[in-house]
């Protein structure tokens, strides 16, 4: 994936003028860069979402907003999975071997810049339900039976059409 620069790392037009003559305020100028970056770089995702939706195949997208990208579109069922806190915490523990404190932190910050993200692109809340068709906690049968259920899910919402 490429990012939001110029050719071979150098400056775009964009990039040029926010450099000259504001170099004293250079941490304005990297957050401005940041946000015109994360921008383009989440318009090259959402196109290429619906590249791959309007292939004619199936496909699951997790994150980077797909729900907002093919918004309309026949065919697509948004399912939103979550879990206990203190589940989510425990695994992110385990899977990174984290100190409790540090998993817990981890799993805040991730949550935040899911939301921050989310909202910024499609002026929605990340994880709220009328966002999608289904939302499904994983702490209540476990990641691989809630799997198999939402297989099943799936499958009967494709029978329907």
């Amino acid at each position: 994936m490429h990012h939001a620069g110029g050719v071979g790392g150098e400056p775009t037009v964009l990039q040029q003028e926010h450099h000259s003559g504001i170099e004293q305020n250079s941490g304005l100028v990297e957050y401005i860069l940041q946000g015109h970056q994360a921008h383009t770089g989440a318009q090259r995702q959402f196109d290429m979402i619906r590249q791959i939706a309007d292939s004619g195949e199936s496909a699951i997208f997790v994150g980077r907003c797909a729900d907002y990208a093919l918004a309309g579109r026949p065919g697509l069922l948004r399912i939103f999975c979550r879990a206990d806190l203190t589940q989510r915490i425990k695994r992110i523990q385990q899977r990174h071997n984290l100190s409790l404190e540090k998993a817990a932190l981890l799993v805040a910050k991730t949550d935040r810049h899911r939301r921050v993200y989310y909202h910024h692109h499609t002026g929605k809340f990340w994880g709220h339900s009328s966002c999608y068709d289904l939302t499904v906690n994983t702490s209540v049968l476990g990641v691989e039976k809630t799997a198999e259920a939402l297989e099943a899910y799936i499958r009967a919402f494709q029978e329907q059409d």
